[in-house]
């Protein structure tokens, strides 16, 4: 799992599930590949075919077709083509930094077996390019070949999360890193644009001057407009789109926390 948001998770396969080119198709004159998007890809249509198609139906329910974005290449700015909307997909170079980015125990994971190399869908340095990933959890912005079969595929997919299941609430901790200062840090991304704060010391509101999330939207920094002395605080927040809430206490004083989460 990469991520978590509200009611859905993205999982990324933990090893290649087979290789192959990201577009086999090449110009017979010149022997060059072709100039291949993700929209016209021989591999995204194997996933969202052949491979989608060996889900059973219980399972393909459970997988959310997504919108996914289509951002040019970080370093050379080509062009990415259309969104599209996939149920299965590999992921784009964005993606890959957001989500993997340079968490070196998180590449290890991805990598226990012993990865070569695996595309990504971004183009590189052109469109007969595909950037990749290797197990060094570099990503090589220039690409390969696109007519390449050697390619690891990760395929990666949006699905959804019982209400009821096991992890669906975040847990939160709690501490204070300033005098003025709380730290809410989460075990995943949440969704900062859908969450309300409240802070309160002793069952009184605490007036909330200012905070800020981490960019990888696990953490988010509370500065208080009175100093925090001595005193249990809990800090509490609410999801505005799903109505879910998380709590999480910190006795100043004693150093403990504790976590909970409701509905």
């Amino acid at each position: 799992m990469l991520a978590q948001k509200d009611d859905r998770e993205l999982i990324v396969a933990k090893d290649d599930l087979t290789d192959a080119a990201h577009n086999s198709a090449y110009n017979p004159t010149t022997g060059q590949a072709l100039y291949t998007t993700w929209e016209d890809s021989e591999l995204r249509s194997y996933l969202n075919g052949t491979f989608y198609d060996t889900f059973s139906v219980d399972d393909q329910s459970q997988i959310i077709s997504t919108r996914i974005g289509s951002s040019p290449n970080t370093d050379y700015k080509t062009l990415a083509g259309s969104d599209m909307t996939d149920n299965v997909f590999v992921l784009s170079q964005q993606e890959y930094e957001t989500y993997i980015g340079t968490d070196q125990t998180l590449v290890s994971a991805l990598n226990a077996s012993g990865s070569k190399w695996w595309w990504l869908r971004t183009p590189g340095v052109d469109q007969r390019y595909a950037v990749f990933a290797n197990s060094a959890g570099f990503v090589a912005s220039y690409g390969r070949l696109v007519t390449n079969p050697l390619g690891g595929v990760r395929p990666a997919m949006w699905i959804k999360i019982p209400a009821t299941g096991p992890g669906t609430h975040a847990a939160m901790t709690v501490t204070q890193t300033g005098a003025n200062e709380l730290t809410a840090t989460f075990d995943r991304p949440l969704d900062a644009a859908a969450a309300s704060f409240s802070i309160v010391k002793h069952g009184s509101p605490l007036d909330i001057s200012y905070f800020k999330w981490a960019e990888d939207s696990k953490s988010v920094v509370f500065t208080t407009a009175d100093e925090l002395t001595d005193g249990s605080y809990t800090v509490n927040m609410a999801n505005t789109t799903n109505g879910r809430t998380l709590s999480g206490m910190l006795a100043i004083g004693s150093g403990t926390g504790t976590t909970g989460a409701k509905g």
